[in-house]
């Protein structure tokens, strides 16, 4: 899990894409704490392995037969309701396969406000 906290009462759940918490997701984890927001991103990938880019279809397949959508989404679920107890407000932001984590969460999940 890659983390950055501003004691914020706002806290962005980052989605990774299938390669996991590269430098562009940690990147991105630092530009939205820098707005003002905690950042909470999941390792989904369940290992420590970052792929590189020119390791897609490695790094797809790797998601499809370990991982996949339901796992996934139970874990972001679970992340949600940890987060509900701690922050106001809770927003998904993913990317590639995490982009489409949120439309699996949302039609399970209850929207926090």
């Amino acid at each position: 899990m890659y983390t950055r906290y501003s004691n914020s009462i706002e806290v962005v759940i980052l989605l990774h894409e299938i390669y996991g918490i590269n430098k562009h997701i940690q990147d991105t984890a630092n530009l939205i704490e820098e707005l003002g927001f905690d950042v909470i991103c999941p390792n989904l990938l369940n290992c420590g392995k970052v792929y590189n880019y020119d390791e897609e279809i490695e790094a797809y397949q790797n998601f499809k037969m370990n991982i996949g959508f339901e796992r996934s989404t139970a874990k972001v679920k679970g992340l949600i309701s940890e987060s509900s107890l701690i922050y106001d407000k809770i927003y998904l932001v993913g990317y590639s396969v995490g982009g489409q984590l949120p439309g699996y969460v949302v039609k399970i999940t209850c929207v926090i406000e």
